[in-house]
């Protein structure tokens, strides 16, 4: 019987992707809402945020920037 390969070896010759360079809820980066103070939601292209808080998580229409979110409100300019 022949041995069997590890999986490095049976994914060897695979092109992972890298989900990090992907350009995630570009709508909520200047959100009011993208924070909501917890660890799960402190960047902006986190899950979570005050209007979808954890456990609930952000529709991934949004998070893929395929929809609008219907609570986007530009936060304002610093002076």
């Amino acid at each position: 019987m022949a041995e069997k390969k590890t999986l490095e070896e049976r994914y060897a010759d695979e092109v992972l992707t890298d989900n990090t360079q992907f350009d995630k809820c570009r709508q909520c980066k200047d959100c009011i809402f993208r924070d909501d103070g917890t660890v799960y939601s402190n960047h902006y292209q986190k899950g979570c945020c005050r209007i979808y808080p954890y456990p609930q998580f952000k529709p991934l229409e949004i998070v893929m920037n395929k929809a609008e979110c219907e609570y986007y409100e530009k936060e304002k300019e610093k002076k």
